[in-house]
């Protein structure tokens, strides 16, 4: 029984390990994340400002959704740049949750151990 404790204690120091790395790597993918959201939305807000007409060369009406599609396309890196930046800090944030979720597994596993090897002294409290 303390052959497994010190192994449970090896997967303890081993998560915290990967849990430290991992907050750190999703603490830099969010910065980034936010920054890029940040450049792209200017960028778009700039582009939509450089839409002066509200009509098209041939005279039709720019719609609302026209102008916001002109826009985009306008700042179309920023907009990829930003995406990719928000699917890598949603991915982080996942690895995170699941290393965090192997942690209670292994915390739950050492406490039930624990009362079974109280129990197996006698100590029945």
């Amino acid at each position: 029984m303390t052959e497994e404790l010190h192994i449970l204690e090896g997967e303890l120091k081993e998560l915290e390990t990967k849990i430290h790395k991992t907050a750190e790597l999703h603490r830099n993918e969010a910065k980034a994340y936010g920054d890029a959201k940040a450049k792209f939305e200017i960028a778009q807000a700039n582009a939509l400002l450089n839409i002066f007409s509200f009509e098209t060369e041939t005279g039709e009406k720019n719609t609302e959704s026209v102008r916001k599609a002109k826009a985009l396309k306008r700042c179309e890196s920023e907009y990829m740049d930003y995406r990719i930046a928000e699917a890598n800090a949603d991915s982080s944030r996942e690895v995170l949750r699941a290393f965090l979720a192997q942690l209670t597994s292994v915390q739950t596993r050492c406490g039930l151990l624990k009362a079974e090897a109280s129990l197996v002294a006698g100590n029945y409290k």
